[in-house]
């Protein structure tokens, strides 16, 4: 048997074998325990190392071979990952933004929930329960309970109902809700025959078949149809009504024109004319008749 030097060489074949088990472009199969011996006999000769049993340490050597596949897997497992998350940072696209609010889930209040304190929302927002405060939101509306508190939106707003307080959005809608506040549209206003509003109504277009206590006012046309009842003033470029309609109150016509109302109604002059002279005046002497009387008579 030869030295410790020449077993050493023997340990670096070991060491070499374990270095191509972690190459991980080769795939070598793990020889089975014998089959290591018998060519570790042939590689170095039968004087490197004269092995007539398995050693005692053969069974280290087996554990240190599964040791080696059990790193090569981690290894190639880590690659993996870390290239899955290179792959997936570089293919990542940003979420779309919030200002489509629309396209966002709707902050919902159910029948039995009551809500102390002001709501404001970016998506849509429908209200079945109870707020007590004032709601603010950038997309639509929809009032099925009770809101306490002015509403405002930048979407459009439909109330079924009851709201007390101003209310503000985009289109809006009242079906047979019950309104006290003010009511400012930058779109159309719509209220079907059962809606009942204590306030002014300002719109584009405002189509009434409701009840109304205010003034409405116009930048389009007002329509009232056969159901529409208003004790108020209405004020638009062009009106309408069905037959059933009741006002109580005045109907102004806008007119597009950008005259005044001094230059509309503004009159020519009239020429001037001397005025015709007046007769002279002749003094005139009043004679006055004389009796003689005859005193000798």
């Amino acid at each position: 048997m030869k030295d410790d030097k020449d077993l050493k060489f023997g340990e670096n074949a070991e060491e070499d074998f374990m270095d191509s088990m972690m190459d991980s472009s080769t795939e070598p199969p793990i020889p089975e325990l014998p089959t290591l011996w018998k060519w570790i006999k042939n590689k170095f000769g039968k004087e490197t190392l004269e092995i007539e049993d398995e050693p005692e340490e053969a069974f280290d050597v087996q554990d240190k071979i599964k040791e080696v596949k059990e790193m090569k897997d981690h290894h190639t497992h880590t690659s993996t990952s870390e290239h899955n998350m290179h792959t997936t940072t570089v293919d990542h696209k940003p979420a779309s933004p919030l200002s489509s609010p629309f396209s966002s889930p709707a902050t919902v209040i159910n029948r039995d929930t009551v809500v102390e304190g002001p709501i404001k929302s970016k998506s849509d927002v429908k209200i079945n329960g109870i707020v007590r405060g004032h709601l603010n939101c950038e997309g639509n509306i929809t009032v099925g309970g009770q809101v306490y508190g002015d509403i405002s939106g930048e979407g459009n707003v439909t109330i079924s109902g009851q709201a007390y307080g101003d209310i503000t959005g985009r289109d809006i809608h009242i079906n047979g809700g019950i309104i006290k506040g003010n009511i400012t549209a930058s779109g159309n206003v719509t209220f079907d025959g059962k809606a009942v509003i204590i306030g002014n109504i300002s719109g584009n277009d405002c189509t009434i078949d409701g009840k109304v206590k205010g003034q409405i006012s116009a930048n389009g046309s007002v329509t009232l149809q056969n159901n529409a009842l208003v004790h108020g003033n209405i004020s638009a470029k062009n009106f309408s009504a069905q037959n059933g309609a009741v006002i109580n109150g005045h109907v102004i016509i806008v007119c597009d024109t950008k005259q005044s109302e001094s230059e509309i109604f503004a009159l020519p002059d009239v020429p001037k004319e001397e005025a015709p002279k007046t007769a002279e005046e002749t003094p005139v002497t009043k004679k006055s008749d004389s009796t003689t009387t005859n005193p000798q008579q």
